[in-house]
């Protein structure tokens, strides 16, 4: 049942933005270490030679080992400047200008070279999502409250408007629901898109049932420098996802009850 009236509905507001502050992955979390032979780069290392020849070559027996068994990972490093950067793993000597190597446990480490490679190319397409400011967030807020099991449409009630309606008999229900997510790299990336819409959706379910609404008995506000990346039903389809499920239980239950009469 709608506990709104006709004349306001309370607003969720919805922040979907780049994430202005994004951790380099290659030094918080990722296990992997990143060997550039360019200078410019902040992946540089004087120890390139030890992996590399000049003409791009194993320049060790260890290091042709590593790149048989998949504990390390040619790389074609490009960066154009503000055009962006990429990263791709390769087998070709004369792209290889970076590498990908596993310096911890290899019992870490699927047994299977696919895995392995599978592994590593997540990590530098992450590192590239980085790289390139791919990294996104988003907040779900909502503050209004319920005068009389009613929502109101004043914006905000002093404690002592709030002490003065519950002497006189008023119930007042205040709801402050504040949510929010950072660091989703590469979020409207094809294959992680699901995932950050996702979690966008869930919050505002749970928003709504902080509320006790549905979709119908509010407004959402759609707001933030990434909002237009994604159609709003890519995100409402988790709320409604939740909303069909409890219908769907609620006939389930009257049915078995008329069943069991």
């Amino acid at each position: 049942m709608s506990q709104t009236t006709d004349k306001f509905k309370p607003t969720i507001t919805v922040l979907i933005s780049l994430d202005d502050c994004p951790v380099d992955p290659m030094e918080d979390f990722i296990e992997w270490r990143l060997i550039t032979n360019n200078r410019r780069l902040k992946s540089y290392s004087k120890e390139w030679y030890h992996y590399f020849d000049e003409d791009g070559k194993p320049a060790t027996i260890g290091m042709r080992k590593k790149l048989e068994v998949g504990t390390a990972f040619r790389v074609c490093y490009r960066d154009f400047g503000s055009g962006g950067t990429q990263l791709y793993i390769t087998d070709d000597p004369s792209r290889t200008n970076a590498v990908l190597v596993w310096e911890n446990d290899v019992k870490e480490l699927s047994k299977n070279y696919e895995e392995r490679q599978k592994y590593a190319k997540g990590c530098i397409d992450m590192y590239q999502q980085w790289c390139n400011g791919e990294v996104y967030g988003y907040s779900v807020e909502c503050n209004t409250f319920r005068l009389d099991g009613v929502f109101d449409a004043s914006d905000a009630l002093s404690k002592e408007v709030i002490s003065v309606l519950e002497e006189t008999g008023h119930t007042v229900e205040c709801i402050d629901y504040a949510d929010s997510c950072w660091g989703f790299y590469g979020a409207f990336d094809k294959d992680d898109d699901d995932h950050f819409c996702s979690e966008v959706g869930y919050s505002i379910r749970r928003c709504l049932e902080e509320l006790k609404c549905t979709l119908d008995d509010v407004n959402i506000v759609w707001k933030g420098s990434a909002v237009n990346y994604a159609d709003s039903h890519r995100y409402l389809k988790y709320v409604k996802e939740e909303e069909t499920q409890k219908e769907v239980a609620i006939e389930h239950a009257v049915y078995t009850d008329s069943f069991v009469v």
